[in-house]
């Protein structure tokens, strides 16, 4: 739990003293995240029999994990600053076999503006959600505190939905997506198209 504690004091640095919140919500989102198998790109490896090939760098699914700290200013708008934790299946395929198949981590820090279809108040309120923020990506055997990351800009966009079951907790519902441009994960790596991830969590939270 330790290792949460720096992006949820990011979170809250980052909130905009402008922002007049009627309401405030904190939560924790669990879930999956899938970067669908599509490659960021390619490497070159060394083939006993080929000699030197181009081996596509793949990504996959993993687990998310994410706090998540919302604002909700005005009837219908809402501010929300979430740290998003995810693992994704790295796979470098060569002759059949994978040079390389290992899980990596990437953390994404985001800010997205929420449009709700029901006022501030009411017990279901389904949302849209629209932003950006920073993705990080940590090569395989690195850690969130390593020091060896990848950064990209990158957008996150998706729908939800909120449920007060009463006066303190919350529970909601989330289909995000985030889209940047590929990492560069190895030095030798050469990237093209773009890292695609889709995110599906649920979450428990307390209102204030």
């Amino acid at each position: 739990m330790k290792l949460l504690f720096p992006p949820m004091l990011a979170l809250a640095l980052l909130l905009p003293v402008s922002i007049a919140a009627q309401s405030l919500d904190i939560s924790l989102s669990v879930g999956a995240a899938n970067a669908g198998g599509r490659s960021v790109g390619s490497i070159g490896l060394t083939d006993p029999a080929q000699g030197v090939v181009s081996s596509p760098v793949n990504l996959g699914s993993g687990f998310l994990f994410s706090p998540r700290l919302t604002l909700h200013s005005r009837k219908y708008l809402s501010h929300e600053f979430s740290y998003i934790f995810t693992r994704a299946n790295l796979k470098v395929p060569v002759n059949g076999a994978f040079a390389l198949d290992q899980g990596m981590s990437i953390g994404q820090l985001m800010y997205n503006a929420m449009l709700s279809a029901t006022p501030e108040g009411s017990k279901v309120r389904p949302y849209g959600a629209a932003g950006g923020g920073l993705v990080s990506f940590y090569p395989p055997g690195f850690g969130l505190f390593s020091g060896v990351t990848v950064n990209r800009p990158g957008v996150n966009y998706g729908a939800g939905a909120r449920v007060q079951v009463n006066e303190m907790w919350h529970t909601r519902i989330d289909f995000r997506q985030t889209i940047s441009t590929s990492p560069r994960i190895f030095q030798t790596q050469e990237t093209s198209g773009s890292f695609r991830q889709n995110q599906f969590s649920v979450g428990l939270g307390i209102s204030f």
